[in-house]
């Protein structure tokens, strides 16, 4: 496999329609280059905005993965990024595990800093003009009619970090995709298909990796399994679809919007094209919200 053939596709200019024929229900990465293009988020958002914003909130800092592993007010943690960012050395190692501002695990336990950022967002971005405008099955409320930025979708985040910092190899719960908007800095993303899961660490296994074997100019090991990957730069949406295993590296102080998604079009997908609609549907349904329990039930144990 060359490097060419490693690179996810970007596109410009996509309509839903080949969105969803070419990359939805296909269960195919891409990264949309021009979709902020009208997001006034994109020229606002900075670590520095929110910490004048929201800067009094106490915000649970985890680690890389989702663990929290400190409390701090959201100004303090703004004004220790270089001091995180001082972890990293010239060649990409990374010495320590850097906080990372994700979304709360448990938001009724305290302030919710993704709600919060929704609210001061309101009006300064819009669904992604590629998405499907309808036909949601999670969240319901996108059935007839999808709005993100109204709505609370699930798996909603506002994230902010520091260079060196990752979010360790993973898989989206609940049958769901993804989109990961990156407002602000640069990240790079590796993404490895469904079908490499024999070849990569079992269970919870990878989040066992050592910091010292971290490296953020590095391409990650596991085996014989090749990810895809691309380097996301300030406006670039990608799209990282159900049952993708995917590890991300912050190569530039990050702000990042994320949010989940099902749509009935990936009925076509998951029972075949000449499969009765609606039964394909209300299947798909079901076994997305039967996943979602038992992912409760895990989380609950």
């Amino acid at each position: 496999m060359t490097s060419r053939d490693m690179q996810i596709e970007r596109r410009s200019d996509i309509s839903p329609k080949e969105f969803i024929k070419s990359y939805l229900g296909k269960n195919r990465p891409v990264v949309i280059t021009d979709a902020m293009r009208d997001w006034k988020i994109a020229s606002v958002w900075s670590p520095e905005y929110f910490q004048k914003t929201l800067g009094s909130m106490k915000v649970t800092l985890q680690g890389d993965f989702f663990s929290p592993m400190e409390k701090q007010t959201l100004s303090d943690y703004i004004a220790a990024l270089p001091e995180y960012e001082s972890h990293v050395d010239e060649n990409g190692r990374v010495s320590r595990t850097l906080p990372y501002l994700r979304y709360s695990v448990k938001p009724e336990m305290e302030q919710d800093f993704g709600a919060e950022a929704l609210k001061v967002a309101q009006g300064m971005w819009s669904r992604p003009y590629f998405m499907p405008a309808r036909g949601y099955l999670y969240p319901m409320a996108g059935l007839f009619h999808s709005d993100p930025t109204q709505e609370r979708y699930p798996g909603f985040g506002v994230y902010i970090s520091p260079r060196g910092a990752i979010t360790k190899l993973h898989q989206d719960g609940d049958l769901s995709n993804a989109i990961l908007c990156q407002v602000y800095g640069r990240k790079r993303c590796f993404l490895f298909p469904p079908e490499c899961e024999p070849s990569l660490p079992k269970d919870r296994e990878f989040l066992l990796r050592k910091v010292e074997d971290i490296n953020i100019h590095r391409r990650p090991t596991y085996g014989s399994a090749e990810p895809l990957e691309t380097i996301l730069e300030a406006g670039d949406i990608l799209f990282i679809p159900r049952s993708w295993f995917h590890e991300v590296y912050t190569l530039g102080r990050s702000v990042s919007l994320t949010y989940n998604f099902v749509h009935m079009s990936e009925a076509f997908k998951t029972f075949g094209p000449h499969a009765p609609w609606p039964p394909s549907i209300l299947k798909l349904h079901l076994d997305h919200q039967l996943r979602r329990m038992r992912n409760r039930r895990k989380q609950a144990a």
